[in-house]
């Protein structure tokens, strides 16, 4: 018969077994996880088709403006704008050497 060292030694060794095939498992499906798109590539029947139309898409027509005065003005809040245009009408009224 076993005494009783002999019991406590193989039940031992079979903890580490169960340990280490848990481990292994753990291993491999997480490594199975990581990689599943290269593991299982996608089918082509998944994948959408992408068609081109027959005929070109048309550009949009785009016109530049020719002077200043037709770009948009921006429309900036500053403190003190009013007294900035009261003095840019008399500047343009007047002249100024800075203009």
């Amino acid at each position: 018969m076993n005494s009783n060292g002999e019991e406590q030694g193989s039940r031992s060794h079979r903890t580490e077994i169960i340990v280490a095939l848990i481990a292994l498992v753990g291993t491999l499906g997480s490594a199975l996880f990581a990689n599943w798109d290269k593991v299982f590539p996608p089918n082509k029947h998944d994948q959408p088709s992408i068609s081109t139309p027959s005929s070109p898409l048309p550009t949009p027509s785009t016109t530049l403006p020719t002077s200043s005065s037709d770009l948009p003005r921006p429309n900036i809040m500053l403190e003190g704008i009013e007294e900035y245009e009261a003095n840019e009408r008399q500047w343009k009224r007047y002249g100024s050497a800075f203009l």
